[in-house]
């Protein structure tokens, strides 16, 4: 059941990723000459940066941004956030016990962070280049820093969980053998 759910979420989540990444985020940075969508702007950004960002686009792109991006940035979110919780708690050994549960949860707060990065960059879409304050980037830039690392510290949990699967998986198979 877990393992379904999880091949379900991922697939989904990879599929809105694919759309984003393919399409509406390049057509947002095409719109703005070259710039990054706050988005993908995982070190963050200040407050001249989001004047810039907004200054360069027109308002077919912020609705674009606001109508299109933001509404496949609904649904990934809670997708990835499963997906990689489901994967990290599959992925560890079963003698871990309780700790499973606990070591897994470390891709929770990714849902929360990028739904509250979404609200302002939404707010600072509406706002404009003229209309924003330092205090509501910095707050948007600091959900969208905390979703980047925490998804970034997920993604190589799971990867680092998938590499020591492979290793374990490669030396039941040569019986503890070196293959050097």
């Amino acid at each position: 059941m877990l393992r379904a759910l999880f091949w379900t979420c991922f697939a989904v989540a990879t599929v809105i990723y694919i759309i984003m990444v393919g399409w509406s985020l390049p057509a947002i940075t095409e719109a703005a000459g070259g710039l990054v969508p706050f988005d993908m702007r995982p070190f963050g950004y200040t407050l001249a940066d989001a004047k810039t960002f907004l200054a360069a686009i027109d308002p077919e792109t912020t609705k674009f941004y606001r109508d299109v991006q933001l509404t496949l940035d609904l649904f990934y979110p809670a997708l990835i956030t499963i997906s990689l919780f489901l994967g990290i708690y599959l992925m560890l050994p079963l003698h871990f016990g309780a700790w499973r549960w606990g070591i897994a949860a470390l891709p929770l707060p990714i849902a929360p962070l990028d739904y509250l990065e979404n609200n302002l960059i939404g707010v600072m879409l509406t706002s404009g280049p003229e209309k924003i304050s330092a205090d509501l980037v910095s707050v948007a830039s600091r959900w969208t820093v905390l979703k980047s690392g925490f998804t970034t510290a997920s993604m190589l949990l799971l990867f680092a969980l998938l590499l020591w699967w492979l290793v374990r998986r490669i030396q039941r198979r040569t019986g503890g053998k070196s293959t050097h």
